[in-house]
């Protein structure tokens, strides 16, 4: 286990900082989930870190992970000011919700595995609510053409 350190001073080499979700025990026994940033900083030539809460999971809803790697080249300022900037954006969340609302992949998906379904079972879809049953050819036919359909 690592050691903590109480205080950590802004001019002084930082060796990381990460801002997480992490599960904090409650008095009564359960845990809630709750933003932590933890920052490493050297101590007696072993690392230690220094954790601050930001409060529950919900108010930063908006915010991914963080985890910034270095190496004792940025101060503890230095990654805390990224952090803060990192925090204060909305680009991150804006741009997932973009990105899903854009996505077209799930229904690709269902609808691919319905027509599988349809040519394996010999089914030709007429209209809205009718299907004809097929007796060309067996269902081991229909997923062989499937495979090479799909395989080349």
């Amino acid at each position: 286990m690592s050691d903590v350190a109480l205080i950590v001073h802004p001019d002084e080499p930082a060796y990381g900082l990460q801002f997480r979700i992490a599960p904090v025990p409650l008095k009564d026994g359960g845990q809630e989930r709750r933003w932590i940033q933890s920052i490493a900083v050297i101590r007696s030539d072993a690392k230690a870190w220094h954790h601050e809460d930001y409060g529950p999971a919900e108010r930063w809803a908006h915010v991914a992970p963080l985890m910034m790697p270095s190496f004792g080249d940025d101060s503890v300022a230095q990654l805390q000011e990224e952090a803060d900037i990192h925090r204060a954006s909305t680009f991150p969340a804006e741009h997932l919700a973009k990105v899903k609302g854009e996505s077209t992949l799930m229904q690709d998906v269902v609808n691919q595995m319905e027509e599988r379904s349809e040519d394996i079972h010999n089914r030709s879809v007429i209209g809205p609510h009718i299907t004809k049953q097929r007796d060309e050819f067996s269902q081991a036919r229909a997923q062989r053409i499937l495979k090479e359909r799909m395989h080349g």
